[in-house]
């Protein structure tokens, strides 16, 4: 059989990577494909990707919506010269991809793990045209049902996209000194949201404030991140002579081995901060928008919800600097013990094909 894999954020990578491998070692075709965005493009070339890349990252709506339309006909034209058939395209509910494979009458299988008001555009242009959506347990089977699909068709399973890879990793013990980073002082990994997707137009990212005010108050600290964009955009945020202990890696790292080695992490997105949690790590989430994922750490225990910048200083203050973190690691391993990804279910899923 022959499926389209796209990736089309950032965390895609990570998340499809063992998935990727596995169509491979069940004697499946891939075809790889990833939008263009600098930061992204390197971090799959740092894994080990290698995708056919179509498409700007646009950060207007008309910009976008001209992107979006030349990527699909750059897709189609791609599936056209690999003799044109396709048995499934899979994405992270990926617009360009969903379209794709409704146009070419083939399976539609999309990953979603964030329904929110805010992102109903996205889902109501890829959702109804998908044959199967997986999705977490946490998620009412009612967020797909209202766009048409019948319960058949969502196939649940207890675990996250984080969970695909999280306990396959072998976190680096020398990350911190491969990295020339002071190891006899503390680190906050921290990442920004993702202020160029439509549905955070109009909102405001309280991490880069936080943090802006947090390295003053602690130059004892050194704050770690690695930029969604352009890394020019995140070095204007934070000149060196005013923060110096703010750290903006250039090149892809193993994120996950760094986060094993902070006091906390302060996420402006979900996938890093289901990440930081998985590893026990004290978490303050900043994501403008609400998550079900993000909800879900915060009901276990293993996150804070900041909704101000003034929230993140007083919970790092008051429930983080100088606690003991066994407390997290604990419950992170009990709560993480439970849940799995269920790869060879949700594959077999997809190769089956039209039978219902």
């Amino acid at each position: 059989m022959k499926f389209l894999v796209d990736l089309s954020v950032e965390a895609d990578a990570l998340m499809f990577k063992r998935l990727i491998s596995k169509l491979k070692e069940r004697g499946h075709e891939v075809i790889l494909t990833a939008r263009s965005i600098v930061e992204a493009n390197k971090l799959q070339e740092y894994i080990g990707l290698k995708p056919h890349v179509f498409g700007e990252y646009s950060g207007t709506l008309e910009g976008k919506l001209i992107a979006s339309s030349q990527r699909i006909y750059e897709m189609a034209k791609l599936v056209q010269k690999t003799n044109g058939k396709l048995d499934g395209v899979v994405s992270n509910t990926g617009i360009e991809a969903c379209r794709l494979g409704f146009g070419l009458n083939t399976q539609v299988h999309t990953f979603h793990d964030h329904p929110n008001k805010e992102a109903m555009a996205q889902m109501k242009l890829t959702i109804p045209i998908s044959t199967y959506v997986y999705a977490p347990w946490v998620i009412p089977k009612n967020n797909y049902t209202q766009f048409g699909l019948e319960d058949w068709q969502i196939v649940s399973y207890k675990g996250f996209l984080s969970t695909a890879w999280m306990p396959y990793e072998t976190l680096d013990s020398k990350i911190v000194i491969d990295l020339k980073l002071d190891e006899d002082r503390p680190i906050i990994v921290f990442r920004h949201s993702e202020m160029k997707a439509a549905y955070l137009f109009g909102k405001h990212d309280i991490t880069i404030e936080a943090v802006k005010m947090l390295a003053q108050q602690r130059p004892d600290i050194q704050f770690v991140t690695r930029p969604r964009y352009s890394i020019e955009e995140l070095q204007l945020q934070f000149p060196t002579e005013y923060y110096p202990n703010v750290i903006i890696l250039p090149e892809p790292v193993d994120m996950r081995s760094l986060l094993a080695k902070s006091i906390a992490h302060i996420g402006g997105g979900a996938t890093m901060c289901l990440e930081s949690a998985y590893l026990g790590i004290p978490t303050i989430t900043s994501r403008p928008i609400m998550s079900p994922i993000t909800d879900w750490l915060e009901t276990q225990g293993l996150a804070h919800k900041a909704y101000t910048s003034d929230d993140i200083i007083y919970i790092f203050n008051n429930y983080i600097s100088g606690k003991n973190s066994t407390d997290y690691q604990y419950k992170a391993k009990k709560v993480f013990g439970e849940l799995e990804f269920p790869l060879d279910r949700l594959i077999e899923n997809m190769e089956r094909g039209n039978e219902k």
